[in-house]
């Protein structure tokens, strides 16, 4: 079962933003809020930034399990979306390189994770990829610069 909750956003006494939060059933997190931003396009601080504006953070996905549910029960059931583009999660490299650590919650995901798309996590020679996106059911290193969609986190 899908629960949303509306939640807006004021500037300078105005209405600014609506935003609605989809918050799944998921079995492995059951206390999450997903916000997914379709149209903000940022480098990974700027997502994480934004994230922590609207009280959360850059998604946590801990599991295959919640990966899976985000996908199933916010990208595809509440937005309608199956062509998967990459999206910012809060997991990165940038404190110890080959130590993938989530910056919000804490813990890490093993380079033998089957999280992992195929190949990954590589970084091409003379390339800096220490941010993790994902995009279908994977999740993969990428440039912490490029402009990229994500999802924030909230615990209600």
């Amino acid at each position: 079962m899908v629960a949303s909750k509306t939640i807006c956003v004021r500037t300078s006494g105005r209405l600014r933003v609506r935003y609605v939060l989809v918050c799944p059933g998921f079995t492995s997190s059951p206390d999450s809020c997903y916000l997914y931003r379709p149209h903000d396009r940022q480098p990974w601080e700027g997502a994480r930034d934004r994230c922590h504006e609207l009280g959360g953070y850059l998604v946590a996905m801990e599991t295959p399990d919640e990966l899976s549910s985000i996908r199933e029960e916010l990208l595809i059931s509440h937005y309608g979306i199956e062509d998967f583009k990459f999206m910012w999660t809060g997991l990165n490299d940038r404190m110890s390189e080959g130590v993938y650590t989530w910056v919000e919650v804490g813990g890490t995901l093993a380079v033998t994770s089957k999280m992992w798309r195929d190949g990954q996590p590589w970084t091409p020679p003379g390339f800096d990829h220490d941010c993790i996106s994902f995009r279908g059911y994977t999740v993969e290193d990428f440039s912490c610069n490029a402009s990229l969609t994500y999802i924030c986190e909230f615990k209600p």
